[in-house]
């Protein structure tokens, strides 16, 4: 898991505080996702979270996911 604050500045000149995590999730496909059967798949993807902090507490966050790597780890080809 990685760690690391940024600081981004608003078109005001206003400087805001980010954090951002970045980490590994791994696992087996071992139950039915978004219509795919289980297939004991090792699957692997790198998720990310954003956070802004104001005044000590948590005012906004986001996560990204990757589902087609989810996928084209468990199998699922995609367009052409």
């Amino acid at each position: 898991m990685q760690t690391t604050r940024e600081r981004r500045t608003l078109r005001s000149g206003q400087s805001v505080p980010w954090h951002r995590v970045q980490g590994v999730v791994d696992g087996t496909g071992c139950i039915e996702w978004l219509g795919v059967k289980p297939s004991g798949a090792y699957v692997e993807w790198f998720p990310f979270a954003f956070f802004r902090i104001e005044n000590g507490l948590l005012a906004e966050e986001w996560f990204t996911d990757d589902p087609y790597t989810i996928l084209r780890c468990l199998g699922v080809k995609g367009p052409a």
